[in-house]
């Protein structure tokens, strides 16, 4: 160090104002090197500064579960029979009560996840796709009160009521309906992260991002109604179809691992909003119809785990190996 440090001071002077030559440069490089490699090892090699970490080019996979509220909606059921509405109706989400529905990989996907794939097209801001499975569940703890036509009866403790007579009566419509499998939000956005903490040896790190994107929402809807001409209940748990749209803005915040061979394994809490429209959920598949819903905002929360890999960043290195 001594001999690098004089050498720098003197440079100007031995050379009498002159560029010092490209091979004396060359030398004192080397020299740096051996000086730093005394101190931190054969490391040096992959010594980057802390605040320069190298994230483009490198490939993410995120998976997770949620808990999620949404907000109040009407819902508008359009049939061949006539359309009505239910109105400011609540919907919960359903989270699986069983630890094995979590870790059993053949029942994974059946708790509310989130699934997201990123790729960081710079060292902070990644593009992502993924999908958001959340459920929606119509809460009949309370009364709802119902607008419309509709020509069949519905049934209340065995007797039948037109919309007017429900209203009248005050009881509440005889009708469930739920996407749980589900409200499923199909998204692509970008994102954006910011570095807040990286220990000395680089191996743990704090990251903070933000995000915004859009996507489709396909729905799974289950519906029983009980508007039968005999009394009876019909019943039908649809098949996926593409209902509508939304849009979200979500927070993360993480911490990391990182490995010798690239890799950084993390754990991940993230909060996201989602603004949704369901225009064409199915009412009843093999009668026809459809099942509207007037704009509904949900929030989740969830913890997520996460792997990045240097997949192209690997390959530009090893072409640089190479030259």
């Amino acid at each position: 160090m001594k001999f690098l440090f004089l050498t720098l001071i003197l440079c100007p002077f031995l050379v009498f104002g002159q560029d010092c030559p490209e091979d004396f440069l060359r030398e004192m490089r080397e020299r740096s090197k051996a000086d730093l490699q005394e101190i931190v090892g054969h490391e040096v090699e992959e010594m980057v500064p802390i605040s320069a970490q190298v994230n483009k080019g490198r490939v993410y996979v995120i998976w997770g579960y949620h808990r999620g509220k949404h907000s109040r909606s009407d819902v508008t059921f359009k049939t061949p029979d006539g359309t009505f509405t239910l109105h400011d109706v609540k919907g919960v989400d359903h989270p699986s009560n069983t630890l094995r529905s979590y870790i059993d990989p053949t029942k994974i996907t059946q708790p509310q996840y989130n699934l997201r794939l990123g790729y960081m097209i710079t060292d902070k801001v990644a593009i992502e796709v993924g999908t958001d499975h959340m459920k929606w569940v119509m809460d009949l703890s309370e009364n709802y009160e119902i607008s419309g036509n509709y020509d069949r009866p519905f049934w209340h403790g065995g007797t039948s009521y037109t919309i007017a007579d429900l209203r009248a009566a005050g009881y509440n419509p005889p009708i469930h309906l739920e996407h749980t499998d589900g409200y499923n939000y199909v998204n692509a956005g970008v994102v954006y992260y910011q570095n807040l903490f990286t220990s000395v040896n680089k191996r743990w790190s704090a990251d903070a991002g933000i995000g915004a994107g859009a996507g489709m929402l396909v729905t799974k809807t289950n519906i029983y109604i009980a508007d039968g001409y005999d009394g009876s209940v019909r019943h039908n748990d649809n098949n996926f179809q593409l209902a509508g749209y939304g849009f979200h803005a979500d927070g993360r915040f993480r911490i990391s691992y990182n490995t010798r061979a690239g890799k950084q394994f993390y754990l991940m809490a993230t909060a996201r909003g989602v603004y949704g429209k369901v225009d064409d959920a199915p009412f009843l598949d093999n009668y026809g119809g459809s099942i509207e819903h007037s704009a509904i905002t949900s929030v989740q929360t969830g913890i997520m785990g996460g792997v990045t890999f240097p997949v192209f960043e690997g390959k530009k290195n090893k072409k640089k190996k190479k030259n």
